[in-house]
């Protein structure tokens, strides 16, 4: 029997864009997905979990994400509960949000070192806000990431640079 690829993605909430990825790497017959995501804008129904958005061989975590501080109404988060399952298990791949205001980052992407785990960043690659330190913050974690999923490529050459 093959092994399965066990792959773990890291969001702060469950965007309905998402679904269609989702739905392609959780029906896949060689990969084991698990998703651990918190609260966000883009939910709806008990715990923020819309119907029919984790695909059927999919595990899904709720973690009520941690708000480390507020600066400017924007909400600095601390994900333990998915800190925990990295920790805890053995994943292939952990495909994390790329938002500079998850400080979890770091933490998230040292334990994958230590476990011999590929780590991602899945994000848009535009700072929402012109920060040039923010800028720099992102590209630095594309560049000691093993890679980064745009939505688009649009925003690439920015991080070949």
């Amino acid at each position: 029997m093959t092994k399965l690829i066990q792959i773990l993605i890291i969001e702060h909430s469950l965007p309905f864009y998402h679904v269609p990825a989702w739905e392609l790497l959780g029906s896949h017959p060689k990969i084991e997905l698990t998703i651990a995501f918190g609260r966000g804008y883009f939910t709806a129904g008990k715990h923020g979990v819309p119907e029919g958005v984790i695909p059927d061989p999919s595990t899904a975590s709720y973690y009520g994400r941690k708000i480390v501080r507020s600066f400017f109404k924007k909400k600095i988060l601390w994900h333990s509960h998915a800190l925990m399952l990295l920790k805890k298990n053995k994943y292939d791949i952990v495909i994390h949000q790329a938002e500079t205001k998850i400080l979890s980052i770091m933490a998230a992407l040292i334990l994958a070192r230590i476990k011999k785990t590929k780590f991602v960043l899945w994000g848009i690659g535009n700072p929402l806000s012109p920060s040039k330190v923010l800028d720099k913050y992102r590209r630095f974690l594309a560049k000691i990431t093993d890679g980064f999923i745009f939505y688009s490529e649009v925003n690439i050459p920015r991080y070949l640079e």
